[in-house]
């Protein structure tokens, strides 16, 4: 397990290197952040006003659920487009590790080649992320931990999903299995 471990400590500080001698790569974080930005605008502006309406006239009940089906379509789109641009940057740097060029356009053309898995994947963790949080609202202090403890194991397992994702030809299960 530890040799796991250092092999992935050793690439993320590979990877840090590579990011450091060529900053061009840091438009994959900044098109996702841009990306994000977007998307927490789309979704906390139309919902502002609903939500306020809601709670002033007393649909706690209609109010919950409008809040989970946002809160698992906002988890959707945030890890898909995470995932996307992960992605992207892991192709860009497996090339470059193997001595070929690369440019951010064969990035990009990868993580779409892969989208219908990304976009799996990603209905997954939406999945997690919202029944771990529909559980955490309804149990108390000790419940809470368990659940958070229950969420960094999946946070750890699921870390390397987006270098699976960019090197193989995986389904979403399988690249949660291999990233494990």
């Amino acid at each position: 397990m530890f040799d796991r471990l250092q092999r992935s400590w050793d690439l993320t500080r590979e990877c840090f290197k590579l990011l450091a001698a060529d900053r061009s790569l840091l438009v994959f974080p900044l098109l996702s952040a841009i990306s994000m930005t977007l998307i927490i605008a789309s979704f906390a502006l139309p919902l502002y006003p609903v939500v306020r309406l809601y709670s002033q006239q007393g649909y706690a009940q209609t109010l919950s659920s409008l809040v989970y089906a946002g809160m698992f379509a906002f988890y959707w789109l945030q890890f898909s487009i995470v995932i996307f641009f992960q992605t992207a940057l892991i192709e860009v740097a497996m090339r470059r590790f193997d001595g070929q060029p690369a440019t951010i356009s064969d990035g990009i053309a990868r993580a779409w080649s892969r989208l219908p898995v990304i976009l799996s994947y990603a209905l997954v963790a939406a999945t997690v992320g919202t029944i771990l949080r529909i559980i955490a609202e309804r149990v108390g202090f000790l419940g809470r931990i368990v659940v958070g403890l229950i969420g960094f194991g999946w946070a750890v397992a699921t870390a390397l999903v987006a270098p699976v994702l960019a090197a193989e030809s995986v389904g979403p299960l399988e690249a949660i299995s291999r990233s494990g």
